[in-house]
C-alpha cells in the first residue's frame, strides 16, 4: 500500500499531459477575382492571401479563355505582369499609392495610352499607338492600378453617325453580355447579342 498513492498520482498526471488530437486547421480558401469587388482585393492583399501578380494573372487567364466568346478586350498589356510585380514589390516595403494600389483595371479603348494602341474601335485607327497618355491613364498609374486591357464599344463612342449598331466595332465586332452571351436567332444572323452590353461603352 505504501506505492499505491505514488502509482495513482503518477497516473492520473500522465493522463493530465496526454495531448488531445489536433484537428488541422483548413486552409484558406485560393482567392478568386470571380465577382471580386476592389475592397475584396485589397483585404486580400493585405492579408497575405494573394498579390497584385496573382490577381492580374487570374484576369489575363480569363481574357484568354472569353475572349473568342464575348469580344471585350480588344488589345491586353504586354507588361501587365511586369506593372502588377513592380506594385507588389512597393507593396511589400510599406509604400502603398492608395486604395487603387495593385488593382487590375480595363479602360475604354479611345481612351490614350502609349504601352497599347488606342483605336477608338475603327479600322484606320488599328495599330495606332498615340505620344501621350490620357490625364485618366496617368492618375489611374499614379494611384497604383495596373492597366491590363482596352475594351470594346460601339465603334468611336457612337458619335460617328446616326443609326449606328450598339456595342459594334469594326475592329472586334460585337461585344457579349457574359451573363448570356447568345447571338439574337431573331436578327438576319448579322451576329448581334441578345442582350445588348450597353452603349457606347459595352
Amino acid at each position: 500500500m505504501k506505492h499505491t498513492a505514488p502509482l495513482v498520482a503518477l497516473l492520473l498526471f500522465a493522463g493530465g499531459q496526454t495531448a488531445a488530437p489536433r484537428i488541422p486547421k483548413a486552409s484558406p480558401l485560393p482567392f478568386s477575382v470571380l465577382e471580386a469587388s476592389i475592397s475584396d482585393m485589397q483585404s486580400a492583399m493585405k492579408a497575405g492571401r494573394t498579390t497584385s501578380h496573382e490577381i492580374v494573372q487570374q484576369y489575363l487567364t480569363r481574357i484568354a479563355t472569353y475572349e473568342d466568346l464575348l469580344h471585350a478586350a480588344i488589345t491586353v498589356n504586354p507588361h501587365a505582369l511586369a506593372d502588377a510585380d513592380a506594385l507588389d514589390r512597393e507593396r511589400a516595403q510599406g509604400r502603398l499609392r492608395g486604395p487603387l494600389h495593385g488593382i487590375p483595371i480595363a479602360l475604354k479603348d479611345n481612351i490614350h495610352t502609349t504601352t497599347m494602341p488606342t483605336t477608338g474601335g475603327a479600322l484606320a485607327f488599328v495599330g495606332m499607338v498615340p505620344p501621350y497618355e490620357a490625364t485618366l491613364t496617368k492618375n489611374l498609374r499614379d494611384a497604383g492600378a495596373v492597366i491590363v486591357a482596352k475594351t470594346g464599344l460601339t465603334e468611336l463612342a457612337n458619335y460617328v453617325a446616326a443609326g449606328m449598331p450598339t456595342n459594334y466595332n469594326a475592329v472586334h465586332g460585337y461585344g457579349f453580355n457574359p451573363y448570356d452571351p447568345r447571338r439574337d436567332p431573331r436578327t438576319s444572323a448579322d451576329g448581334r447579342p441578345v442582350m445588348q452590353t450597353g452603349g457606347s461603352s459595352s
